[in-house]
């Protein structure tokens, strides 16, 4: 066979690996160079030491990335796991090539074999380019290889729907069956997946030894969830040696706590209504917008529409219920699950819309064909292409607008932060403390990849759950009685309403806490229910007119505050009227009213100018709390003792006898 028949014949394939490895190149040009923080930095420092990362374990995941870190020779071992997720998001890409033409091919009968390869090609690097998905592709995480999963998934069910091969059919089950031990997210293909073999033919789930099989295919994968318990024993990063016989898990080995651990049991409160349908199905649709602009959703639309009205056939009735119950499976989970990142997990409904806008696209262009306008008449083929030629302007626009914004080719960042902490002079065996899990895991990367301060303990809150660890001041709490020098890894204001601490280069050391002695006026005053003023201090006593006076406050804990509440201390004169005052939210963002514990005693710092209406000794103190920015107030002021101020001594006048 000659050279031209055979790429003749394998033209396809041929196109399918030119757009894998093009955008391959493109996402490796913007891949973030080393170390990262966050979720990233997690999964760069997992990987590397065959460990764990955070529920649900992503083990499949986490041993080909041990495997990719130690095989190849490429930059450091961070970088490595941000080249491993571009690898797998070009796989995405170019088997979805094969996808949208298996698509194409069931629902448009009247487009040129050109025209609908221009069509997917287009419809694919649509979804390359778009930003959530090339955010993913450029950073060590999960998405990319959850989006090769989907898209492998959907492609064999299509094959198998047309070549009826149970084999192909055995190998979209094994597949899934792996997707499963990556993202559980998967399991909202399943109904899908399930309905589509139904359609296509029952006796696959009817007969029972073919019903064995699927079924033995898609849980035998499952046995690779063992990894956790497995490696969790010789996990460093997992076990915090405090002090002699007192140390902290931060994995339940346990069968118990194995099974909350790959069920996701920590994220089970983000389940719910917890907004407005209205307000989550808003930005759904603005993060769709966001991804292929209008252009794009006007396309994808008109793709669904020619889907579920266009040619009568079976099989285009079937790949709607295989996209169509897909996408509503993920788009219904996210209008209901609350984290920070919920934006990621839309990315195999950006898979689905692709299809769709390449069904779109070629519905426009075979219907623009049909049209006999004279200057068509004779040319056809030329008005595809010159349809097909406006169209690809979508991909080049989007490569135009996200480049900017998914490049990391320049974040060197969470590494010069990292290395700067870790370079201090810090005494050995200290316990660094931030209040974000995100910002330490770079810390523990270097710690445990790198070897840089392995002595040092970083803790940080909810690395267990519980009260104990739910906020910064009860982790520092948990181990201030231990003696070992304690460093936040940036200034948190507020903390100083809890600790003495003081600068430590870009760390802050706590030194103790804040309270050593009694209050100067002892005093017993309920502000409502939930706080009482034990005292106060004055500095000084008795100040003069235009100095500056300092008050502090000693709250007293008896119930939990519902809410971030502003204090006041304030100067009135005999009418009650304000002449002087001091507002602040205590604690501030650190540790808010909202975060104090019972029983916990509390300064409360303000300061502010004596004026000269109160030379006479008329003014008062007054004390409170509000809330903010609605100013209600908690309780009833709490009047304190008249100010008594010192009256300066008049010199003698030459008058004087």
């Amino acid at each position: 066979m000659s050279l031209s028949r055979l790429l003749a014949r394998r033209a396809d394939e041929i196109i399918a690996l030119v757009v894998g490895a093009a955008t391959f190149a493109l996402y490796v040009n913007a891949l973030a160079p080393t170390l990262l923080t966050a979720d990233a930095a997690e999964f760069q420092l997992a990987c590397n030491v065959l460990g764990i990362a955070h529920p649900t374990g992503y083990p499949l995941y986490l041993m080909l990335g041990w495997l990719w870190s130690h095989l190849v020779p490429l930059g450091d071992a961070a970088y490595r796991i941000n080249l491993l997720s571009a690898l797998f998001a070009a796989l995405a890409v170019g088997l979805l090539y094969p996808l949208i033409l298996l698509v194409l091919e069931t629902a448009v009968d009247s487009l040129s074999r050109p025209s609908v390869r221009g069509v997917a090609i287009i419809a694919t690097l649509s979804l390359a380019m778009s930003r959530t998905f090339w955010s993913q592709a450029v950073r060590a995480e999960v998405y990319a290889l959850n989006s090769l999963f989907v898209v492998a998934t959907l492609f064999l069910l299509l094959l198998w729907a047309r070549t009826r091969s149970h084999r192909t059919l055995y190998l979209a089950a094994l597949v899934y069956g792996l997707s499963l031990t990556h993202h559980r997210t998967m399991i909202l293909l399943g109904p899908a997946c399930v309905l589509f073999v139904w359609l296509t033919d029952r006796s696959m789930l009817t007969d029972l030894k073919s019903l064995g099989k699927l079924l033995l295919l898609i849980l035998v994968p499952q046995l690779l969830y063992l990894y956790i318990p497995l490696r969790a024993p010789a996990t460093p990063y997992l076990h915090i040696d405090l002090a002699p016989g007192r140390s902290l898990e931060l994995y339940d080995n346990t069968l118990g706590g194995f099974l909350g651990f790959v069920m996701g049991e920590m994220f089970r409160g983000e389940l719910g209504l917890q907004a407005s349908l209205w307000d989550r199905l808003t930005m759904a649709a603005v993060s769709l917008v966001k991804q292929f602009g209008i252009v794009g959703i006007a396309l994808g639309l008109v793709g669904v529409v020619k889907l579920a009205i266009g040619r009568p056939n079976l099989a285009s009735r079937r790949a709607l219920v295989l996209l169509g119950v897909s996408y509503l499976g993920v788009v219904g989970f996210t209008l209901v699950y609350f984290i920070g990142d919920i934006h990621v997990l839309y990315t195999p409904s950006y898979i689905i819309f692709a299809i769709w806008m390449a069904l779109g696209m070629a519905w426009i262009i075979a219907a623009g064909g049909n049209v006999r306008f004279w200057a068509f008449r004779r040319a056809r083929r030329f008005s595809d292409y010159v349809l097909v030629a406006l169209f690809a302007l979508l991909p080049l626009s989007l490569l135009w607008n996200n480049y900017h914004r998914v490049d990391r080719s320049d974040d060197y960042r969470a590494r010069q932060w990292a290395e700067e902490i870790l370079s201090q002079p810090i005494p050995e065996g200290a316990i660094l403390v931030s209040n974000d899990r995100n910002e330490i895991t770079s810390l523990i990367y270097l710690q445990h990849v790198e070897g840089a301060r392995p002595d040092l303990i970083t803790m940080f809150p909810l690395m267990l759950p519980g009260e104990e660890y739910s906020n910064v001041v009860r982790v520092i709490d948990g181990v201030i009685d231990l003696g070992r020098p304690i460093y936040l890894v940036k200034p948190m204001p507020g903390l100083e309403i809890k600790y003495q601490m003081g600068p430590f280069g870009p760390l802050v050391q706590v030194v103790g806490p804040n309270i050593t002695g009694e209050p100067d006026n002892a005093t017993n005053l309920a502000l409502d229910h939930s706080l009482v003023l034990v005292g106060y201090d004055l500095d000084p006593d008795t100040p003069r007119p235009g100095e500056e006076l300092h008050v502090t406050l000693y709250w007293q804990v008896k119930e939990d505050l519902a809410e971030d509440y502003h204090s006041y201390v304030h100067l009135v004169d005999e009418e009650g009227n304000v002449v002087a005052q001091s507002d602040h939210q205590p604690g501030e963002v650190y540790y808010p009213t909202s975060l104090w514990q019972r029983e916990e005693t509390l300064p409360d710092k303000h300061s502010q100018l004596v004026p000269a209406a109160c030379a006479a000794g008329t003014c008062r103190l007054v004390a409170g709390m509000y809330s903010y920015p609605l100013l209600t107030a908690l309780g009833q002021p709490l009047r304190l003792q008249r100010l008594g101020v010192a009256v300066e001594p008049r010199l003698p006048s030459r008058w004087d006898s």
